[in-house]
């Protein structure tokens, strides 16, 4: 075990009983990235497109041992061995995940929307370790038709809009 962050002593309730845990920190690394592509933009329309990646990776050692029934106090965490009631126990934890996303954005003389999302995502955990999460949502703002122009003094942006996504975890 590297970097021995914590040890932990500690005399229990019974007589002659002693424990000691250590355990290293947990390890985590997280890379995060975003690309916005420029815009194309017209007086008719306007496109965007975003790319994410996200990588982590984590990692954790345990060690736990125990022991109770020593013959002297004097043995303490030093001689574990030496008790009637052993206990001994171990754990090592590596876990990834792997995240890429997609998005484009479109408008059509700023009234008319449109976008759609792609995300996939891989989990070394999970026993599926790779799925995918569509999502495609449009929209109309209502409030820049020539017909709403009456409400612009108390309305100036009313917008519907309807969608449909995936969602996991």
């Amino acid at each position: 075990m590297n970097k021995l962050t914590f040890l932990f002593f500690s005399a229990l309730v019974f007589p002659l009983t002693m424990m000691a845990q250590a355990w290293d920190d947990a390890k985590y690394k997280a890379i995060e990235a975003s690309i916005v592509a420029p815009q194309f933009a017209d007086a008719e329309f306007d496109i965007t497109a975003t790319g994410i990646i996200e990588y982590n990776r984590s990692h954790s050692e345990y060690a736990y041992a125990y022991n109770r029934g020593f013959d002297y106090d004097s043995y303490t965490f030093y001689n574990l061995g030496g008790g009637l009631q052993p206990s001994v126990s171990s754990s090592y934890t590596l876990t990834k995940m792997l995240s890429y996303a997609a998005r484009i954005n479109y408008s059509l003389l700023g009234r008319y929307l449109f976008s759609a999302t792609m995300r996939w995502d891989g989990a070394s955990q999970l026993y599926n370790q790779w799925d995918s999460f569509p999502s495609a949502s449009i929209g109309w703002r209502i409030s820049d038709e020539p017909w709403m122009e009456p409400t612009a003094d108390w309305l100036d942006n009313l917008k519907l809009r309807a969608g449909y996504g995936v969602t996991g975890n």
